[in-house]
């Protein structure tokens, strides 16, 4: 039986295994929280389970959600290969969300997977809605209901889709035409752009220590990375307001170190893999 575990290491922070060889070495947690660890370490488990990586890019950000995100932070794991094929046997098939306008009467239709869309019961504060009035494409109470009813179905934690709704709203249910469809897929990919600044920068860990935590890098080497002087970003470590330039350079770094994390993890797989089938 094929294993894949995460395990605490002294040196680098942690180390992820797949059947006891070194797969990947993040400096940083990459697990039990919300972050780009967790996300990069739901691809790399995905992958490690089928070898594809159209199937480990289509659901590690579902898997993120609901698996990686949720381990014990302070603990080590271990997962076999069936088990993480169970849940992809399992999760494969996304929700679909549609909705089309009554041209007679104005009136609407909206579907979860074929079935009546509504907030979920237990929803904090759903007897106060007006649930049978979800609605989309202008500035009001219908739009914001249907996007916390979406946000319900596709997110595990109600506190996330109370801090998430009225945005996804404004930017999503207001702007809907008469007759459109949403997957869970595009819904999740909203989801982890507007939350990828408020997870990765957090008060409880600024924006430059947490990009220097995630990069492995000195705040002398990150002010050499974005052109800026050392003092400037020792101030914005600090406390001092950093511009918007900089929080995009900072999240730009990030993502291209997590495409060269992934292409070093998929090189090390395909070799581990190759021995395995031989």
């Amino acid at each position: 039986m094929s294993i894949i575990k995460g395990k605490h290491s002294s040196k680098y922070g942690t180390t992820i295994l797949f059947n006891d060889e070194e797969i990947t070495i993040a400096r940083g947690q990459t697990w039990g929280y919300r972050g780009s660890g967790p996300r990069e370490l739901a691809h790399t488990i995905l992958l490690a389970a089928t070898n594809d990586i159209n199937i480990a890019q289509k659901l590690h950000y579902k898997y993120f959600e609901k698996v990686t995100s949720h381990f014990p932070k302070d603990k080590e794991w271990s997962l076999s290969i069936e088990e993480v094929l169970e849940w992809i046997k399992i999760n494969k098939d996304q929700k679909i969300f549609k909705g089309r306008r009554h041209l007679l009467n104005n009136g609407t239709t909206i579907t979860i997977d074929g079935v009546d869309l509504q907030i979920p019961s237990d929803y904090p504060g759903v007897g106060t809605m007006h649930t049978n009035d979800l609605n989309y494409g202008y500035n009001g109470q219908g739009p914001r209901e249907l996007a916390i009813a979406i946000l319900s179905h596709v997110l595990d934690d109600y506190d996330r889709v109370e801090a998430l709704y009225k945005d996804f709203g404004r930017e999503i249910t207001q702007t809907l035409p008469d007759k459109w469809e949403l997957s869970e897929d595009e819904v999740l990919d909203w989801v982890n752009d507007r939350e990828g600044v408020i997870q990765l920068f957090s008060a409880e860990d600024n924006i430059v220590k947490t990009t220097c935590k995630e990069l492995g890098i000195t705040q002398k080497e990150l002010a050499e990375q974005i052109g800026a002087a050392e003092q400037t970003v020792r101030g914005w470590s600090s406390g001092k307001d950093l511009p918007q330039w900089a929080v995009k350079s900072f999240e730009m770094l990030i993502k291209i170190h997590e495409q060269n994390e992934l292409v070093e993890t998929v090189t090390k797989l395909h070799k581990i893999l190759s021995k395995r089938n031989k």
